[in-house]
């Protein structure tokens, strides 16, 4: 690849060269000791700085996992964002579980008071039914004598 085809300033590409101002270096001549498998823990790449460039999903200043990380470096200011990002994202996560809880329950807390309520209901009319039947068996013909 044509050094003069390379972007102005990058971290290494393809983990052999970097390249500063249209100028590009083999990593070995790059002035520092940094091994990404040991200081990065094999989930980044070591920047112009010799320090750690963390791949997404990995935090800065030494790569640990951390899940919705952006990754970056410590020299780039993502380290700090991605703490008041992962708060907020956090804090975003328990509203929209108390969000998404609120809508399952109610639902369900509507249709089993409207289940009690026409129980109640069937409850009345049954009651006033057997009453209403219980009154005319009552009833005897006065034509029936019954002595006792």
């Amino acid at each position: 690849m044509d050094d003069a085809k390379l972007p102005i300033t990058s971290v290494p590409r393809y983990l052999e060269k970097y390249c500063i101002n249209k100028t590009c270096k083999e990593v070995p001549l790059m002035g520092y000791n940094c091994n990404a498998t040991t200081k990065c823990r094999g989930n980044g790449i070591c920047n112009n700085l010799g320090n750690c460039h963390c791949f997404p999903g990995y935090r800065p200043p030494d790569c640990e996992l951390q899940i919705g990380s952006p990754g970056g470096s410590i020299d780039d200011g993502n380290d700090h964002k991605s703490v008041t990002i992962f708060t907020k994202k956090g804090y975003n996560a328990h509203q929209n579980w108390l969000i998404l809880s609120f809508y399952i329950v109610l639902p369900f807390f509507i249709i089993f008071t409207i289940m009690i309520m026409k129980r109640n209901e069937i409850r009345k009319s049954c009651n006033k039914e057997s009453a209403e039947y219980e009154g005319h068996s009552a009833i005897v013909p006065e034509s029936y004598d019954v002595d006792y």
